[in-house]
């Protein structure tokens, strides 16, 4: 639970940037383009836009209105403007990307089977992809990490289990196992057990010590 949250965070803050740059606040959004600009490439034409008449726009489109370039390095400080919106954050993969491992991490205790693509003749455009493969991603990753933690779990009760049964046993070992030992020389094997010690305190031959 406390990982699903602290995810949903990761993965909510993105969004925030362009709520908080539509408000005003554009030093708390700027703040967030810079945190996750170390996360993601940020090209603003593989990116959702908020509070603008379309949810993403083509290369033309953003060079029509910035900087007529190719260069990524330009194009990503584009982060929008009052007329298209503003950009997301994180790119449309690596929205698809957590936001599948968020999915993923809450149905996970109810996971089941999931049919995954369509029919031929329903191909995705260019743009969805990496969304939709990303979001695939993010869920298979989950399905494995959790699985992986979860194996590695049982590995650990298993172990503590196993320590506990050997302390166990080693227990009713020691209860079980004989409390005297009878010691008889040649010439007492005919005429019973002789118990005495010597004035030194030392067990002799027909001597009953205790050794438990």
């Amino acid at each position: 639970m406390t990982a699903n949250i602290l995810l949903a965070l990761y993965t909510g803050l993105p969004w925030l940037a362009p709520v908080f740059m539509q408000l005003g606040w554009t030093g708390a959004g700027s703040l967030i383009y810079l945190i996750y600009s170390t996360q993601c490439h940020q090209l603003p034409q593989r990116s959702f836009f908020l509070f603008g008449p379309q949810p993403m726009y083509s290369l033309s489109d953003i060079q029509a209105v910035w900087q007529n370039t190719a260069n990524p390095l330009i194009l990503r400080q584009f982060v929008g403007n009052g007329e298209m919106g503003w950009k997301v954050a994180w790119s449309d993969r690596m929205v698809s990307l957590f936001t599948g491992l968020l999915a993923a991490g809450l149905l996970q205790p109810s996971r089941g089977v999931v049919r995954v693509g369509g029919s031929p003749s329903s191909g995705p455009r260019r743009e969805t992809l990496p969304v939709e493969f990303g979001g695939l991603h993010g869920c298979g990753d989950q399905v494995v990490a959790v699985d992986e933690v979860r194996r590695h779990a049982r590995e650990r009760e298993d172990a503590r289990l196993g320590d506990a049964v050997a302390v166990h046993v080693r227990h009713e070992v020691g209860r079980l196992r004989p409390r005297h030992v009878i010691i008889l020389d040649h010439a007492q094997m005919g005429m019973g057990v002789n118990h005495h010690l010597t004035s030194q305190g030392q067990p002799q031959a027909g001597d009953l010590t205790e050794i438990g």
